[in-house]
Formats: structure tokens, sequence, C-alpha cells
């Protein structure tokens, strides 16, 4: 008899190119905080939106099974967005999560351990129980590593790049320790 045939499943290849412009719904956060959209069934990841957001993205990079991008557009806001409390977040690189609100924060970190643990562990339905909140959901990181400006300023490189012209000067942090944030302002207000 014959052998019975599989026909093997591809995933959908990028038909975008930079600076490519698409509308999509955001579904689901990733661990490092981007938010998967598809285009087309192509994935793209994206910084800084929330699931249930319909935006438009400007592509700035691309692979061969998958696209980031940029959101030039939002057409609507989750309720979980709220205003970030840091003057250069999404811009200095150091942080991924000032615009989602906390307790939203706490759900997609609980569903991203349990997408990981049936996704990658193969594991049927963990039990998976709540993230449980920080009783201190800023000032918390008591260790920092600073990049330097050209002007021998601290800050953090932007997203996506290393070089010193590309350091983002910041003259406070909301996530480091309250003796950290000091030693920032301080050297902010030396000249």
């Amino acid at each position: 008899g014959c052998a019975p045939t599989t026909m093997k499943q591809t995933e959908p290849t990028t038909k975008l190119a930079l600076n490519d412009r698409v509308t999509i719904e955001l579904t689901t956060m990733t661990a490092l905080g981007d938010v998967i959209g598809r285009h087309e069934g192509l994935v793209v990841f994206v910084p800084y939106g929330l699931p249930g957001e319909r935006v438009e993205v400007e592509i700035n990079h691309v692979r061969r099974h998958f696209v980031r991008g940029k959101i030039v557009q939002r057409f609507n806001t989750s309720p979980d967005r709220v205003e970030a409390p840091c003057k250069v977040f999404g811009v200095c690189g150091g942080c991924q999560w000032q615009h989602v609100a906390y307790d939203a924060q706490l759900r997609f970190k609980t569903d991203i351990v349990r997408e990981q643990l049936t996704g990658i562990g193969k594991f049927a339905d963990p039990p998976v129980r709540p993230c449980v909140a920080s009783p201190q959901p800023y000032e918390y990181r008591n260790r920092m590593q600073f990049s330097v400006s050209e002007r021998g300023r601290p800050g953090f490189h932007a997203p996506g790049t290393r070089e010193i012209h590309d350091v983002i000067e910041i003259e406070d942090c909301h996530i480091s320790h309250p003796e950290i944030r000091e030693h920032l302002r301080a050297l902010a207000a030396a000249e």
C-alpha cells in the first residue's frame, strides 16, 4: 500500500516591507511587553500597545515569519491603558509596562505564565495562580545599569540601539529605589 502523505504546514511569510503601514487588532501580550497582532496571518509584534486596541502600525523590522512595527495611530484605547508617570517612557528603553494599569499587568503576566507552560512546556492545564501584587509597584529596583551619554550623563539606550549618541539622558527613574532616584536627580542638577 501507499504510505500516507503529510502536508507540511507552513507559516505565513512576510509580504510586508520596511515602512509599510497596516491596520491590525492587538490580541496578546508577550513576556517582553510587546503585543501581538496579525496581518493576513503574519505575526506583528508591537511595543506599547494593549490587547483590544485597533492600531495602524508602521513596519520597522522585517523577518521571514514575523515583523515588528510601531504604533502611528490608535483607533481605540484599551480600558487597561494609563498615563505613564515617566516623561521618557517609550523613548528611553528602560521600561515596557508603565502604560498598563497595575491590576491589568498582573492579569497579563498570569496569562503569560499560563501560555508559556502550555505552549513551551506542553502542560495541558497548568494550575497557575494569579500573580501576587507588589506592595510597591514603583521604586522597587535596587540595581540599575546605566549608559553614559556624550555629555557624561546617565541614561538608557533608545530601544534597538547601542551607540553613545543614542543614550537618552534621564533625570529620574520611577522604578528605581528612592536612593538611586536621589542620586539621579543630584547628577542632573550638577552642571
